[in-house]
């Protein structure tokens, strides 16, 4: 497929779109490979690039460099730089991440995570900042702010103690 230097597309369906630049408009695409993406109001599958924007849009998977959603959505997202305003993933892989008024099921950052009123079921980063939000289980090296976790130290290891032993004692009475 010849890449184009820009495409712009309005209110369109497309399997696949290869460029320098892509700017989409309400529509939906399968697959975006470009250096800079920005989508509004689109659905799409797959999409790679080095800065990619959505808008009001869902994507099942975005890799790139700088990833930014807007009342947005994605299933699993990998880049250097995560920004989520108003949004939500599945699962967020990154070195850093920094989210508003949104959350994921799962954030892991190599360096750190910065949560304002959102959330996550699971954080995990060397520094997590977090102001008015909710974590079910949080690992870092340093935690700052506002947070309210479901599982503590305490509670964390007296539910894998009463699990265990649950366990334990299911599988001894099966085999009798």
């Amino acid at each position: 497929m010849k890449k184009e230097a820009k495409v712009t597309l309005e209110k369109e369906e497309v399997d696949e779109i290869s460029a320098q630049t892509v700017e989409i408009n309400q529509g939906r695409v399968e697959i975006v490979e470009a250096e800079n993406v920005t989508m509004n109001q689109v659905s799409a599958r797959s999409i790679e690039g080095n800065h990619v924007e959505v808008t009001q849009g869902l994507a099942l998977s975005i890799d790139g460099d700088r990833i930014d959603l807007k009342q947005a959505g994605s299933f699993l997202m990998r880049a250097k730089d995560i920004s989520i305003n108003q949004g939500g993933a599945g699962l967020i892989a990154t070195t850093k991440a920094n989210i508003q008024l949104g959350g994921a099921q799962i954030m892991l950052a190599r360096e750190e995570i910065e949560v304002e009123q959102g959330g996550a079921f699971f954080m995990a980063a060397n520094k997590i900042k977090t102001n008015k939000s909710l974590a079910g289980i949080m690992i870092a090296n340093s935690v700052e702010g506002d947070v309210k976790t479901l599982f503590d130290w305490r509670s964390a290891l007296a539910f894998g103690l009463a699990f265990g032993g649950l366990t334990g004692l299911a599988m001894l009475l099966r085999k009798k």
